[in-house]
């Protein structure tokens, strides 16, 4: 092979790798971060183990959430509560240790009561947009700011949570995890 021929095949390779190159880019859509939906759906199985001090419960719940535009739309279903949940939120802060309140999904925060689970499992769903954020704002996550907590989720630093009265500092609660991990939890989301 001539070096004029040898030339033509490197050129013609580069050129190969970076039309290759720009097709996966493109076949991406553009859409940034979140193209799968692994990476925008997170779940948390919560059991009273998960409390911070465990504590026993027969109560369990199943949490799914996604990362949207400026939302989030999530999925709640819960049972075996032997007293009504008074709330159910989403707090800021490590595996294992208490934080503020970010958000609510019944109970608070200006969203319905929570439903009783007497009667067998309960679903809720619903979305939660820059105003329901409530903070935490000791934590310095500004009200109204949907941003900061998106960041935090995937930080792996936010957990569900849900009281009764008896249990007001948190019957069961789970820690948001990025895919569709069931924590072998009775709930089946898919």
């Amino acid at each position: 092979m001539t070096s004029r021929a040898a030339r033509f095949v490197v050129i013609a390779f580069i050129l190969a790798l970076g039309l290759v190159g720009t097709s996966i880019a493109l076949a991406g859509g553009g859409k940034g971060k979140h193209d799968k939906k692994g990476d925008s759906t997170f779940t948390a199985h919560l059991t009273g183990l998960g409390e911070n001090p465990s504590l026993w419960s027969p109560a369990t719940a199943d949490l799914k959430l996604t990362i949207g535009n400026d939302q989030l739309t999530w999925t709640l279903k819960y049972s075996g509560f032997v007293d009504q949940p008074s709330a159910a939120h989403v707090h800021i802060s490590a595996p294992g240790v208490n934080g503020g309140v970010a958000f609510f999904f019944c109970g608070g925060g200006g969203k319905p009561a929570c439903p009783s689970s007497a009667g067998g499992q309960v679903t809720i769903t619903g979305t939660t947009v820059p105003t329901d954020v409530l903070g935490p704002t000791a934590q310095h996550f500004p009200a109204g700011q949907l941003d900061p907590i998106v960041t935090a989720i995937k930080a792996g630093v936010a957990y569900a949570n849900m009281h009764t009265a008896p249990n007001p500092n948190g019957e069961i609660r789970g820690q948001l995890e990025r895919g569709h991990h069931h924590g072998g939890g009775d709930h089946d989301d898919d």
